[in-house]
């Protein structure tokens, strides 16, 4: 069984009207026929408005041997309908895919050879209008897709700093990968075309941004994701999406950098006593990743975060070794250092001589 697609017929008819389908229908119908009669006899349904249903059947008059040889006969099928689907495109413009089933014997198994040539043709999400895909192939896709943890948080940092040239970069990058590399099954690529529009929604609600801002009316970005019809026009949608993101963020970088900023100056003066203060605790305080958090903090203060708690705790410690006569170990725990041996090592590294020192100058 065959079950074919019209992919596109606006350069033979001007509409898609049951009547004009019908005229469409009945020239891939003929030309299939035609082609195919020297081995099958077909019977056509007319499925729904944009797909055909061929059955074929052996002639009776061939060679008992030869009907019994299940391979050469799927070869036939295939010949015939890429013959087919070559004459209908060149003579009349019509674009058509299809799906091809296993070959079954009896009445019975009418209803498994459809299940076959339908899900044979659902491969041509993945491989575009055009394709034409045997059940027989199916067997030999991967159960698995690349997209590690270390591409989805690339891919987030990109978005965040709205760098839309990289998240560009990466997504080409995954669907070569997954589309090209490797012969991808139809539920793994539904599970990652989910897992990288998961990745868009978690950064619009970790940033708090309008749905509407980056995915249209529409705010159903996975309905809108499965409305399209090959990965082709998904990686476009995708793409789409994303730069919306990134547009929006570029657009709110100014106040978002200054907000953000000074929420990450203001937990570490509230913080800086705590001698487990670290760039992992201050992420997790503000739910961001610590690689963003580093990039951020680098590029808005201009140092990293190490030396400027460092310098932070230091300058706070030299306070109170000119304002009180607490001893050093109490300015040590006060200022963040589990101990005074750590602390007195990192005022000489930061002033040159040790605290006590420090406190005779002054």
């Amino acid at each position: 069984m065959v079950k074919i697609h019209i992919d596109d017929c606006s350069e033979f008819v001007e509409s898609t009207t049951l009547q004009e389908m019908a005229l469409v229908k009945l020239v891939i119908g003929n030309i299939m026929e035609e082609v195919a009669q020297k081995y099958f006899e077909t019977i056509f349904v007319d499925f729904d408005l944009e797909n055909v249903v061929m059955l074929l059947n052996i002639k009776e008059d061939l060679n008992d041997d030869n009907c019994k040889e299940d391979k050469p006969y799927s070869d036939k099928i295939m010949e015939v309908v890429k013959e087919g689907q070559n004459f209908i495109t060149e003579r009349f413009s019509i674009f058509i895919s299809a799906g091809i089933s296993s070959m079954h014997e009896g009445r019975n198994e009418i209803n498994l050879c459809y299940r076959e040539a339908e899900e044979s043709l659902g491969f041509r999400m993945i491989r575009g209008n055009g394709s034409i895909t045997s059940f027989i192939e199916l067997n030999e896709t991967e159960g698995r897709y690349i997209y590690s943890m270390e591409t989805e948080m690339n891919l987030i940092n990109s978005v965040k700093t709205g760098d839309f040239k990289k998240v560009g970069e990466i997504l080409n990058k995954v669907f070569e990968e997954n589309f090209k590399s490797i012969n991808q099954s139809l539920n793994m690529t539904r599970c990652l075309l989910f897992d990288i529009m998961s990745t868009a929604i978690k950064v619009v609600d970790e940033l708090h941004i309008s749905k509407s801002d980056v995915f249209g009316e529409d705010l159903d970005p996975i309905n809108q994701l499965f409305k399209c019809e090959t990965t082709e026009q998904m990686n476009i949608k995708l793409t789409k999406f994303y730069k919306n993101l990134c547009c929006y963020i570029n657009s709110n970088k100014k106040s978002h950098n200054v907000d953000l900023r000074d929420r990450i100056l203001s937990y570490i003066e509230e913080n800086y006593m705590d001698n487990a203060l670290s760039l992992v605790s201050l992420s997790d305080s503000l739910k961001l990743n610590p690689t963003y958090v580093s990039y951020f903090f680098k590029e808005q203060v201009g140092e990293n975060f190490i030396n400027y708690i460092s310098k932070l705790r230091i300058n706070k410690a030299k306070e109170l070794l000119c304002n009180t006569n607490i001893s050093i170990q109490e300015i040590a725990e006060q200022v963040g250092y589990a101990n005074s041996g750590v602390f007195i090592r990192a005022f000489k590294k930061h002033e040159g001589n040790t605290p006590g020192k420090f406190r005779e100058n002054v």
